[in-house]
């Protein structure tokens, strides 16, 4: 997870104190969760929730706010297909390593079986897939760090409700 602010003002992340803070949204990990608790170490909690990683960028880019945090996939994606970002915004800190994103199989298409079983093979307590009486709507499948499965959690109906 990066936090970036535009490249002229903010070489580390205690340059931010007082700035003006974009919140991705409030479930997200990178750009509320982690970047909300930095925050707190250096005495802020002032903030505003833009929507996206793209708009607090582009935020960033109009001087709309002074810093956010952004899920580094997506910061490196957008330098690759803009590099005159580079100019104009810069990493003053990066944290973590985070964790992957969940993977949520359906199970009603054919793979989802075999993606089930092999992703389920890596993991040492193993769960039973549903009898016939409670069916799989599909898989959460989370990894760790290291991209190893972690855990596996069958969805089925109630879930949905």
């Amino acid at each position: 997870m990066d936090v970036i602010g535009r490249r002229s003002r903010y070489k580390v992340f205690e340059d931010l104190r007082g700035s003006v803070w974009a919140y991705n949204y409030v479930h997200s990990l990178s750009g509320f969760g982690i970047t909300h608790r930095g925050l707190e170490k250096i005495g802020e909690n002032k903030a505003s929730f833009f929507g996206s990683h793209l708009k607090s960028i582009q935020m960033i880019l109009n001087k709309t706010t002074d810093g956010t945090g952004i899920d580094s996939n997506t910061l490196a994606l957008q330098m690759k297909g803009h590099p005159e970002l580079r100019d104009k915004l810069h990493v003053v800190t990066s944290w973590g390593p985070l964790p992957v994103y969940p993977g949520v199989v359906n199970s009603e298409l054919p793979e989802s079986q075999n993606i089930y079983q092999q992703a389920s093979s890596q993991h040492a307590s193993r769960p039973q897939m549903a009898s016939s009486t409670e069916p799989i709507h599909g898989v959460q499948i989370c990894a760790g760090y290291t991209g190893s499965v972690q855990r596996i959690v069958q969805i089925n109906k109630q879930m949905f409700q």
